[in-house]
């Protein structure tokens, strides 16, 4: 058993998921650094704020110093053009994990995404196994990501896990999130999951609830002990259901991300 975490950094921290993790890990943790462009919020007085970009890598490095976990959110969260998604989604990955390496950081949690498999059928669900089908531009960085994970873990040694998170949502807003839905609650859950596990090298977590019609067919790795207790199920009157709707909202993990530009006949994609 290795020694507890006690000194967290998130970067992207002015974010939704960030301010979610940042209000519920205030006061929890020896140190929690919130690193974002801009400042991020903070409610308890030992909570350290800084602004910094991921591609000043000296600053980085400095910024890291003393850390033992980074959670990993920054990045452009949704689909752009390539070239606009390059530099904070790839480059900016890059800098991340090299310069947690250099400051000695032990576990890296990389915030990946349900839209790096976006394109598996949501009758047949995704797992751990999952091939790599992204649903579009985003889901590519975030596979380079996942990528970069697996290096970092097996060459250099550090503990990593790619959160492919899904529908980050307060509740389900459609369909899809019926089997989607990561709630507020899990979305913590998850992380303290990851942050508390016993040394572990390289695992690939699913941020999704404990849904009834869950996209979700394995359970997570042994090594992270995420047990989500929310279901979108409670909101099907709301949001509704049709058996025979045929969308890509309707017929793919990502969702309408993989309708964006689709081109033929969604039968095409098995």
């Amino acid at each position: 058993m290795g020694e507890a975490i006690r000194r967290v950094m998130i970067t992207g921290a002015a974010g939704r998921i960030g301010q979610t993790l940042s209000r519920a890990f205030e006061g929890n943790y020896a140190t929690l650094r919130l690193f974002d462009l801009k400042p991020a919020e903070k409610s308890h007085p030992d909570t350290e704020v800084v602004i910094g970009d991921l591609m000043d890598f000296d600053a980085l490095v400095i910024a890291l110093q003393d850390i033992d976990c980074v959670i990993h959110l920054a990045a452009i969260p949704e689909e752009w053009p390539f070239e606009e998604l390059v530099e904070p989604n790839i480059l900016g990955t890059y800098q991340l994990f090299e310069a947690a390496r250099r400051a000695g950081v032990r576990r890296i949690i990389y915030a990946s995404s349900i839209q790096a498999v976006g394109f598996h059928r949501q009758a047949t669900g995704v797992s751990q196994s999952s091939r790599i089908r992204p649903s579009g531009f985003y889901g590519v960085t975030k596979a380079f990501g996942e990528a970069l994970a697996s290096l970092y873990a097996d060459k250099y040694g550090l503990s990593v896990a790619c959160l492919r998170i899904a529908s980050f949502e307060p509740q389900p807003e459609d369909q899809r999130q019926l089997a989607t839905w990561l709630s507020p609650q899990d979305c913590v859950k998850l992380f303290k999951a990851c942050i508390d596990a016993a040394p572990f090298s390289f695992a690939t977590v699913y941020g999704v609830s404990a849904n009834a019609r869950t996209v979700v067919k394995d359970a997570p790795p042994a090594e992270i002990d995420f047990r989500p207790s929310d279901d979108a199920e409670r909101f099907l009157e709301t949001v509704g259901f049709d058996p025979n709707l045929e969308t890509a909202m309707s017929l793919f993990a990502g969702g309408g991300y993989c309708g964006e530009g689709f081109v033929g006949e969604f039968d095409r994609v098995k």
